[in-house]
């Protein structure tokens, strides 16, 4: 994403509890996977403002714990888009889970359209540790279509520490390329910029903002980026 951005994004529980818990594991952080913790169901809506390919996007994300382990992932993209909403499912499982590390393997399955069955199959390998007063996430992914025309690979990091109970600042930056297909029109993108995160009982604000990068076939572009992300835990 390049341009100036802003992703609004709600994210809700059905169990009740505090914002703060999914905050520290950067749930909040958009652009990031959570690595484990404390099981919440959650949803989150993002509407992002893209300059640099002048558009308005929609996401819907919801992540349902269905036993200790397993996860069950649920999306839509491009709502806005009439007619190219893409919808996705998927599962995670908790791979790892010791006092100060976890990890989740999400595998996903993201249709082009509500009426197509063509899609991408993605993978991703989420990471989280606690180093004293330092928590850090970190998300590998990779995606392609079945006959392997459109694959893509992306790394996502996320850092932050807790100065004040509820305050979380950090960093975080985010690379995905195309792996040379020619289909995609973006061959790559990427961001990187500060974060910083207020929580209130049930109630999370994040904003980020720094610098985004879009590569096309005929140039590179750069520019500020920011997202805001509105957060409620029920």
């Amino acid at each position: 994403m390049s341009g100036v951005g802003l992703v609004v994004a709600m994210a809700a529980t059905a169990r009740a509890g505090e914002a703060r818990e999914l905050a520290a594991r950067e749930a909040f952080t958009a652009g990031v996977l959570q690595a484990g913790g404390e099981p919440q169901p959650y949803a989150s809506l993002a509407t992002e403002l893209d300059g640099a390919r002048v558009q308005i996007r929609i996401d819907a994300l919801g992540d349902v714990p269905l036993f200790d382990r397993v996860h069950l992932v649920l999306r839509v993209a491009d709502i806005a888009s009439a007619g190219d909403a893409k919808p996705g499912a998927g599962v995670g499982l908790e791979v790892l889970r010791r006092d100060r590390t976890r990890a989740l393997v999400y595998l996903q399955y993201k249709l082009e359209g509500f009426s197509e069955p063509e899609g991408e199959l993605e993978a991703v390998f989420a990471i989280g540790h606690q180093l004293g007063a330092l928590h850090a996430t970190a998300n590998v992914a990779y995606g392609q279509d079945w006959e392997a025309r459109e694959r893509d690979a992306e790394l996502a990091l996320a850092a932050h520490v807790e100065p004040v109970r509820g305050m979380f600042a950090g960093v975080t930056a985010r690379y995905r390329d195309a792996l040379g297909t020619a289909v995609e029109p973006i061959r790559r993108d990427g961001f990187a910029g500060a974060t910083g995160t207020v929580t209130y009982g049930r109630i999370g604000v994040t904003l980020m903002g720094g610098i985004a990068m879009a590569e096309t076939v005929e140039a590179r572009r750069y520019g500020p980026s920011a997202t805001l992300v509105l957060g409620s835990v029920f």
